[in-house]
């Protein structure tokens, strides 16, 4: 949108986790013009590295469906029925099923 003579987005989303990529998907198929801002994750070959804490470098993160909470487990089985959708609008497989 115009403001001042500029062009500006609609929404600038900060972080881009997990969080901030739904956020900003969520609001550009609203038909938002989003700026999505924040360091790129690290290449795999990274992921082992001793700066890095917490889930955000593991893979299996938003997959996990067996949880002693049924509805964590039942959110997360919604949203890997999703993963195909989010993998085609992205344009970037991000998901294979391993395991049991």
């Amino acid at each position: 949108r115009k403001y001042l003579g500029q062009e500006w987005d609609d929404v600038v989303v900060v972080g881009r986790g997990m969080m901030g990529t739904a956020v900003a998907r969520h609001a550009s198929k609203a038909g938002a013009r989003v700026a999505l801002v924040g360091p790129e994750e690290k290449p795999k070959s990274e992921w082992a590295s001793a700066e890095v804490f917490g889930a955000h470098y593991d893979e299996g993160r938003i997959t996990r469906t067996l949880d002693p909470d049924e509805v964590w487990s039942w959110m997360a089985a919604r949203s890997i029925e999703r993963y195909g959708e989010i993998a085609k609008d992205g344009g970037e497989e991000f998901y294979s099923e391993v395991g049991h």
